[in-house]
């Protein structure tokens, strides 16, 4: 048994939390533990299995965030509180690895973060009190998936890129569109894709290219209003 790392003290440097390690393996961490230390008084804090952070208050309770022994390959994290007397008076099990703590000292709370795809408490944020350790609140970030899956999806994306003024962004965008792999458009928004599609390529000097997504755009929709810029395309190609 030694210790490891270098003690948490509280604000007012009166107590103190030393972790240190009971059984390694090749350099690995297998079990540990944390003593809580003031007044010439040495308190065992039991029950943590491999302590990674402590966070300790002027009135000495201690918040200890504990990495546990998984089943599966995902770390599972918890925090532990303990009172000046090493008894411990809140616990909470996290399915999901600890990703941060912060202690707000002024706002006398703690703030943690877990982060795992595989658990419900995936991407959450736990906020406890810095008094007495309890729960206070908890807010879970929903990523919400915003690939776009029909032809409509991608239209609305091109046209997003194009007024950012992501030209090739939207040009991707608006030809996933059209290819009708994402499903068809109607008349009127397939003339509206193709026309953006002319656009871009006559901006780009592509004129062929354009000439085609203008006539495209006519085919699928008569009056879109590109027939006279198809018109000045046919006169420039047909001198080249």
């Amino acid at each position: 048994m030694f210790q490891t790392n270098p003690p948490v003290e509280s604000p007012d440097g009166r107590y103190r939390v030393q972790f240190f390690d009971e059984t390694t393996v090749d350099g690995v961490v297998l079990s540990g533990g944390a003593r809580l230390q003031y007044d010439g008084d040495t308190r065992e804090l039991a029950g943590c299995e491999r302590p990674q952070e402590a966070f300790v208050t002027s009135s000495g309770v201690v918040f200890i965030i504990d990495r546990l022994h998984a089943d599966g390959p995902a770390d599972q994290g918890a925090l532990f509180v303990f009172d000046r007397t090493g008894r411990r008076i809140q616990s909470h099990r996290f399915g999901a690895n600890v990703a941060s703590a912060r202690a707000m000292r002024e706002q006398g709370v703690l703030v943690v973060s877990t982060q795992s795809a595989q658990h419900e408490d995936s991407d959450s944020t736990f906020t406890f009190g810095l008094g007495d350790g309890r729960l206070i609140s908890r807010a879970t970030t929903v990523i919400e998936d915003t690939t776009p899956r029909t032809a409509y999806d991608w239209q609305r994306r091109g046209f997003e890129e194009l007024a950012a003024g992501n030209t090739e962004a939207a040009r991707s965008a608006l030809l996933k569109s059209a290819s009708g792999e994402y499903g068809s458009l109607t008349p009127f928004y397939a003339a509206q894709t193709q026309r953006s599609l002319g656009e871009i390529a006559d901006q780009a000097g592509e004129l062929a290219t354009a000439l085609d997504h203008y006539r495209a755009a006519i085919e699928a929709n008569p009056k879109t209003g590109v027939k006279k810029r198809i018109i000045a395309l046919e006169r420039l190609l047909s001198r080249r």
